[in-house]
């Protein structure tokens, strides 16, 4: 079921600080990519939990010029069941 996406403003501001990590010229691209890749997760999400006690995730992996990026949003599902809610976003370490 296709969800409305919605982002809390901790999660953009965890993005702007994600994207002010980046080199200037990577931006414009790297906003490009996961704008895509939160729709389409919106279009067919698929639920995965760490663990019983965390919150769902979903993995933001993208390239830009080259550069591997490997981030991730946290997210909830609203109580009327329409929109996938971004609450936070940040970098995976691997």
């Amino acid at each position: 079921m296709p969800y409305a996406l919605a982002v809390t403003h901790t999660a953009a501001d965890d993005l702007d600080r994600l994207i002010q990590s980046l080199r200037p010229e990577q931006r414009p691209q790297a906003l490009d990519a996961i704008n895509n890749i939160c729709t389409q997760f919106g279009l067919r999400p698929q639920h995965r939990r760490g663990s019983p006690l965390s919150p769902p995730t979903f993995p933001i992996h993208f390239e830009v010029a080259g550069t591997r990026f490997y981030w991730a949003a946290t997210y909830r599902i609203s109580e009327d069941e329409t929109m996938l809610v971004i609450t936070h976003m940040f970098r995976v370490l691997l």
